[in-house]
């Protein structure tokens, strides 16, 4: 009765459909995706796996998009180590940033600033420099709420230098920088 990729590869393949869900706002479509094939993962891999930790980062963005800051919380809990050391850089992004909002939410701004300042450092670390324009930028965006013009601008400074080193200067890559940089 037909072919039946195995679990694994299924749970993959889950991922880059839900990626793809978020990546097009569609959050509760990703979260259909995502929960089931999080919980699978865990199950099948352990919960702190590097694959299932990435699931969850994923996840964890559905439950912050749909106002459940609490749930991200919980599905990140003690998983950010070993996103750092081996997550997929949108995996990694997602997760750090997720949680920096839904600090920011509950009003602990310095817990947002400590995680935004830790992805830029992995970034750094990871030579990812994509990620390091996300990290700078969402710092921008805290910031500019309190009305840190000052900050903001050294930010702003640090992103415009790092765009002007070696960075990639295919259209692909530029174009998720300029996106993200906005």
């Amino acid at each position: 009765p037909g072919f039946r990729p195995p679990a694994f590869l299924q749970r993959l393949n889950d991922g880059i459909v839900g990626l793809s869900y978020l990546w097009e706002g569609q959050v509760g479509l990703a979260e259909v995706i995502l929960r089931p094939a999080s919980v699978q993962s865990d199950v099948e891999l352990g919960r702190r796996h590097p694959f299932s930790t990435i699931l969850a980062a994923l996840l964890a963005t559905t439950q912050w998009e749909q106002d459940q800051p609490e749930l991200a919380f919980l599905t990140l809990a003690n998983r950010l180590d070993v996103l750092e050391q081996s997550g997929l850089p949108e995996a990694l992004q997602l997760g750090y940033r997720t949680l920096a909002r839904a600090a920011l939410a509950q009003g602990d701004e310095h817990r947002a600033l400590q995680l935004l300042e830790a992805l830029d450092a992995i970034a750094q670390r990871r030579n990812l420099p994509r990620l390091r324009v996300v990290a700078l930028t969402e710092q921008i965006h805290l910031h500019a709420r309190s009305f840190r013009a000052v900050t903001c601008a050294d930010l702003l400074d640090r992103i415009e230098t790092l765009l002007d080193g070696d960075v990639p200067q295919g259209p692909l890559w530029q174009a998720a920088v300029r996106q993200q940089h906005q």
